[in-house]
């Protein structure tokens, strides 16, 4: 199983780009009662879909080798995706730097603190950040203060982090894996149309 990076050639640019946050739960509505209890678990993932704009017959050829080689099924593809979060590659607020994981934090975690950023910088609810094994969504804003800032975010960590952690802000990547197969539209003589390819985070 391999991972390719999401090209940045004219071919991919989204026409459109849309997403969603799936908790993972189990939930169950009492017969007699009526009452409702949600478990939660470990496992929440990004969804996305992705609509390709039109292109030449010769660009959408190269949209399709570049999934082809994805070898895409009726559930998951067999090899991965590496792309970050398209509508917001950088936050929002003014986390920059080389900012740091301070301290230790447990796996399934939703806050962390990190260190290392200037003071007064900011980070804002929906910035995506990434850790070393996973790119997370800020849910709360927050600014730095005495050089360090505490984040709240989801998903939970599915990995442990390290003091010294690196913290990246430019373009984290998330790991997709292509669901379906997508179907690549040809009208003769004119430009191929938009296609719609759907993904889900994957580890």
């Amino acid at each position: 199983m391999s991972t390719y990076t999401w090209p940045t050639s004219a071919p991919f640019a989204a026409a459109r780009y849309e997403s969603s946050y799936e908790a993972s739960v189990f939930a169950a509505t009492s017969p007699l009662g009526g009452g409702t209890q949600v478990v939660a678990i470990p496992g929440d993932r990004f969804r996305a879909r992705v609509t390709l704009r039109a292109a030449t017959a010769v660009e959408r050829a190269d949209v399709e080798g570049f999934f082809a080689r994805l070898r895409p099924s009726q559930t998951l593809s067999v090899h991965r995706i590496a792309m970050h979060y398209l509508p917001r590659p950088e936050p929002l607020g003014t986390l920059r730097g080389a900012p740091q994981v301070a301290g230790s934090v447990n796996a399934l975690a939703t806050q962390a603190t990190i260190a290392s950023a200037t003071n007064g910088q900011t980070i804002k609810r929906g910035d995506m950040i990434g850790f070393p094994s996973q790119t997370v969504m800020i849910t709360a804003d927050a600014v730095v203060s005495g050089g360090g800032v505490t984040l709240d975010f989801v998903p939970p960590l599915r990995v442990a982090l390290a003091n010294g952690n690196a913290v990246t802000w430019s373009k984290p990547p998330i790991t997709w894996a292509v669901v379906g197969m997508p179907m690549w539209s040809y009208v003769q003589g004119q430009i191929s149309e938009e296609c719609v390819v759907d993904l889900v985070e994957v580890w």
